[in-house]
C-alpha cells in the first residue's frame, strides 16, 4: 500500500528530474473517486486522488505518476497519441492501464419512496425530487439520502 507522504515525495522528485518543477509545475491531492491522476495544464499541476492512492500498490502509484508526467511533457494537444506514448515509454511507463482498483463508491444512496434506490451521490443533495416520478406530470416526490453500506475503498473517511 502506498502512503500519501511517499507518493508526494516521489511526485516532487519526478517533477524536478524532468525539469517540470523549474517550469512552474507542482503536485497536489484531489478528491477524485473515479480517476487516479490528472494533469492540469492551466494550473501546471499534477494531482492524484487522496482516496484511491492508499488502496494502490507502489507500482500502481508510480505508473500513474509517470502517466501524468508524460502528459505534462507532451503537452495538451498530444492527448494519448503517438507523441505521448513515446514520452511515456521513455519515462518507463508500461503503456498499460494504470490501475484496476475499484473506484470509490459514493457514500450516499438517493432513495425515492416509490422507486427505491435511484442512484448514488458523493454529497447529500438539497431538496431534490425524483425525476422518474415527475415524468412531466408536475408530481414532485422528494428523495431522501441514506448512507451507502458498500463503500469500495476503506480509505474513504468522510
Amino acid at each position: 500500500m502506498a502512503s500519501h507522504v511517499q507518493t508526494q515525495m516521489e511526485a516532487n522528485a519526478l517533477l524536478r528530474e524532468h525539469g517540470l518543477a523549474d517550469a512552474g509545475w507542482h503536485f497536489g491531492w484531489d478528491n477524485a473517486r473515479r480517476r487516479g491522476g490528472q494533469c492540469d495544464y492551466g494550473m501546471k499541476r499534477i494531482t492524484m486522488s487522496r482516496y484511491l492512492v492508499p488502496a494502490w500498490t507502489e507500482e500502481e502509484v508510480r505508473m500513474t505518476l509517470l502517466h501524468e508526467v508524460a502528459h505534462a511533457l507532451a503537452g495538451h494537444a498530444a492527448g494519448h497519441g503517438p507523441e505521448w506514448v513515446r514520452i511515456a515509454r521513455a519515462l518507463g511507463h508500461s503503456g498499460k492501464r494504470t490501475h484496476d482498483n475499484p473506484v470509490v463508491t459514493a457514500p450516499w444512496i438517493a432513495l425515492c419512496p416509490t422507486h427505491g434506490k435511484i442512484g448514488e451521490a458523493h454529497r447529500r443533495g438539497k431538496a431534490r425530487a425524483c425525476a422518474l416520478c415527475y415524468n412531466g406530470t408536475g408530481a414532485w416526490v422528494p428523495i431522501t439520502y441514506a448512507r451507502n453500506p458498500e463503500l469500495a475503498v476503506s480509505a474513504y473517511t468522510r
